[in-house]
């Protein structure tokens, strides 16, 4: 399954994560900024990458 988690560097949400990604599930984890280590097997992602997306999205620069 793919999960999106928000929170994935506190305490609850990093052991979710690292949980979920241990369960085999695919974990995206939305941050305000990148952690510098850990979290293997996490996707991370910025508010602000998933706002540049979102963006070009609406505009039609990308394909859904």
């Amino acid at each position: 399954m793919k999960l999106l988690i928000t929170g994935a560097t506190g305490f609850i949400g990093g052991a979710v994560a690292r949980l979920a990604v241990k369960q085999g599930h695919q974990v995206t984890a939305l941050c305000r900024t990148r952690p510098e280590s850990g979290g293997e097997g996490i996707t991370w992602g910025t508010m602000d990458e998933l706002m540049e997306v979102l963006t070009m999205e609406q505009t039609g620069k990308i394909a859904r």
